[in-house]
């Protein structure tokens, strides 16, 4: 991805310049470095989707901000961020029943803020990674690294009240002074890998099924809605097929027929569709149920038969067989780790 056609809000770099103030760096001096009129990125509305401005111009002030401020301004600023911050995308993830909602809203919706970043998630045994993608990060400083990683760090540990902790944490950036190092290690509670091949958060799995302290599903449905209009309409992005099909499932769809039926297309071509997207409805439709197994184990009040009946298994042993492939352990082993009550369900 190349920087220069990539653009942020302009509440963003609003927000960048004010934390740096409050670290004791002169607002009127890093506007001035910049050489960016301050009227006419602060007099539009903090919360106009439309009002964004070049991405290079926000890592410009990410170096401005650690050369002016303190050396772990990144990670200050990252710390900082917290429902309010970055507008509906930094509601709707709080507004998320679990962990696992915000990142997969996270993924989602992230275009709404920037075009120059991408989330992407996957799983490794019991383990998890959200993969941070900037554009031509060869080419830019560590500390917008240093920011993506530790924002999203500090929002999900905050808004689960500490539920959310990462195993460790992947770099890209080479390794900086030791001071450095020992405040992105305080930062984010775990190891840090400096030099490698991606920048990634790693966490256990088990972390998906965890509440947000502000769920709200009838807010975040609202929320959600919001978002996808303008991903349409402002990013000019159309829902992907898979996403369309996710909300089939959710609302209550299910069979190759009836969802494609729904979405005015044969079966043949849902299939088709799909595929070019490197997914099928089989594979949706066991993410779809993975995810709600682990919310449903997290309830102790629902024995386990009842959490196989509610997704649609016959019996407790097949579900188990799905759960164990899925996550890599059974369902009882998981439930008994994540257990917060005493009691069994079984």
């Amino acid at each position: 991805m190349s920087l220069d056609r990539h653009t942020i809000q302009a509440s963003v770099l609003r927000m960048l310049v004010d934390a740096a103030e409050e670290q004791g760096v002169s607002a009127n001096a890093m506007w001035t470095r910049l050489a960016v009129d301050r009227a006419t990125v602060t007099a539009s509305d903090s919360s106009d989707p439309d009002h964004v401005v070049p991405l290079a111009l926000t890592d410009a002030a990410w170096i401005w901000g650690s050369r002016l401020g303190p050396s772990d301004f990144a990670l200050r600023v990252g710390a900082r961020v917290d429902a309010k911050s970055l507008g509906l995308l930094s509601y709707l993830l709080a507004a998320s029943d679990t962990v696992g909602d915000a990142l997969s809203q996270l993924v989602r919706f992230y275009p709404l803020l920037s075009s120059g970043t991408r989330h992407r998630l996957s799983t490794r045994g019991d383990t998890m990674a959200l993969d941070i993608e900037l554009a031509s990060p060869a080419t830019r400083s560590g500390v917008v690294e240093s920011f993506a990683a530790s924002v999203v760090v500090s929002f999900l540990s905050t808004e689960s009240d500490g539920a959310f902790s990462p195993t460790s944490v992947l770099l890209r950036q080479p390794p900086p002074d030791h001071a450095s190092c020992r405040s992105h290690e305080r930062l984010f509670g775990a190891p840090v890998r400096f030099g490698a091949k991606r920048c990634a958060v790693v966490f256990l799995r088990t972390a998906l099924a965890h509440p947000m302290r502000g769920g709200d599903p009838v807010l975040a449905k609202i929320l959600e809605q919001h978002a996808a209009g303008q991903l349409e309409t402002r990013v000019g992005v159309a829902a992907s097929l898979a996403d369309r099909v996710r909300t089939c499932l959710v609302e209550g769809a299910s069979g190759t027929r009836a969802i494609a039926s729904r979405l005015g297309l044969s079966e043949r071509s849902l299939r088709r569709q799909l595929a070019r997207e490197g997914t099928s409805l089989a594979d949706l439709s066991a993410r779809l149920r993975s995810i709600a197994a682990l919310r449903l184990l997290a309830d102790q009040s629902i024995r386990l038969p009842d959490v196989a009946r509610q997704l649609g298994y016959c019996d407790t042993s097949t579900f188990s067989r799905a759960f164990r492939r899925w996550h890599g352990v059974s369902p009882r082993a998981y439930a008994q780790a994540n257990a917060t009550a005493t009691g069994s369900r079984c």
